[in-house]
């Protein structure tokens, strides 16, 4: 198991009430209180506000400003100690509290989501090492959003990205939101289009390290890079089809570009979208439908397309005049995708076939959708928040935009939403 290695948690189900929740209007944002926790006595701030966080950037809840608390803390001891008239009377309808103990390098903490009534709906109880204690803050997010949504959150999963220093384009790394952001590769060449293999541990990406585009792979947790090719063929866009199986789109010695199979030697394997001169780049797998999702000018510009995986006649998606970088959602029921409408690059999302599209942004230049791996959510790169491209993150209907990167340079680019980390 990926954290195994990395960190002891565990959690005992003290849940006091098992009814949930479940929002039937994504509308709603939730009121809630998230006071200071302590931990042997003493404040404990970091715990809280990552939880925090993670509510106000699910965009279900409504996180009220800790300056507006009338009980600032409560108290180090059981959630009976919540007073219900200090929260409803600034608007909450639920506390989050807790509290915890260190000891032998470890930390425990007892975390409950309590309503206004006084009444304890989840409680739970984790330990992790100290220093990867904001597990123990991500584990509890999840929770409270499956007892209100009836499904976990994405929380506690990590986000690659292309980020521009200088001249060069390294890879980096983060939380998804925005905790210990650091660059991963030191290449100084333009490595690019990252993305995750279905374990998180690897990623996969083009460098252009000779003036040419290869493909390595990168293991994440030791920085390890192999390269896959090595020619004098031009590869873009690689993702992951199987543990030794590779898609690539590869340009054509006399023009346009085909997606095809590579193996581990960068051998090709077979052709999944050929070319007669069109360009045929941004393939991404929906492995619920079984189809291949993919970008072609064949039709004079940009637009969006799916074939089958096993073969067959590709299927235009989409009809805007000039539309690129599909992602499909990993329950193969959402595609997120740009297109170039109201002057600007914008975030699109529509069913798997096109229909009923929906535009979610309309200010700044958006691009490079990945869905998070709940299904809920979609990180890209725009220029909406900061003027400098950063990584940001909206939910599924067009609420809750967050920019969550904070770029090393001229800017974050083509992220790569990883899974959640098994315990």
């Amino acid at each position: 198991m990926r954290f195994t290695l990395y960190l002891l948690l565990f959690f005992c189900s003290k849940l006091i009430l098992q009814t949930s929740l479940v929002l039937t209007d994504p509308r709603t944002s939730i009121p809630i209180g998230v006071p200071l926790f302590c931990k042997n006595g003493a404040v404990e701030q970091e715990l809280a506000e990552a939880i925090a966080r993670n509510l106000q950037i699910s965009a279900y809840f409504n996180v009220l400003p800790r300056d507006a608390y009338i009980q600032k803390q409560t108290r180090c001891n059981s959630p009976e100690m919540v007073v219900g008239s200090d929260w409803s009377i600034i608007g909450a309808r639920y506390v989050v509290t807790g509290s915890g103990s260190e000891a032998g390098g470890m930390v425990t903490f007892n975390l409950f989501l309590v309503d206004v009534s006084g009444k304890v709906v989840l409680a739970k109880s984790y330990t992790a090492s100290k220093s990867l204690y904001r597990r123990i803050a991500h584990k509890f997010s999840n929770e409270i959003l499956r007892y209100f949504t009836g499904e976990p959150g994405p929380f506690g999963s990590k986000i690659i990205y292309s980020t521009k220093v200088g001249r060069f384009k390294e890879l980096a790394i983060m939380d998804m939101d925005g905790y210990d952001q650091r660059i991963i590769t030191s290449t100084k060449g333009l490595a690019n289009s990252p993305s995750f293999d279905r374990s998180g541990r690897r990623a996969i990406y083009t460098d252009f390290r000779k003036a040419i585009p290869d493909v390595f792979i990168i293991d994440t947790i030791t920085q390890g890079i192999t390269q896959v090719t090595s020619n004098r063929d031009q590869e873009f866009s690689p993702i992951f089809l199987n543990d030794s199986e590779y898609i690539v789109s590869l340009a054509n010695p006399r023009g346009g570009s085909s997606i095809v199979v590579i193996n581990k030697s960068g051998q090709i394997l077979r052709t999944l979208v050929g070319s007669i001169g069109e360009i045929n780049v941004s393939p991404v797998v929906d492995f619920v439908n079984n189809y291949l999702y993919y970008v072609s000018d064949i039709a004079g510009k940009p637009q969006v397309y799916r074939v089958p995986l096993s073969g067959g006649t590709p299927q235009r998606i989409t009809r805007e005049g000039y539309c690129t970088s599909p992602a499909i959602s990993p329950k193969g029921d959402k595609l997120a995708f740009v297109c170039r409408v109201e002057g600007g690059f914008n975030l699109l999302v529509s069913n798997p076939d096109g229909s009923n599209p929906v535009q979610l942004t309309s200010y700044g230049r958006n691009e490079d959708p990945s869905w998070s791996p709940d299904g809920r959510y979609i990180a890209f790169s725009s220029t909406a928040a900061r003027g400098t491209p950063s990584i940001c993150i909206i939910r599924f209907d067009g609420r809750g935009f967050t920019s969550v990167s904070t770029p090393f340079g001229q800017g974050d680019f083509a992220p790569d939403w990883g899974p959640i980390p098994e315990d």
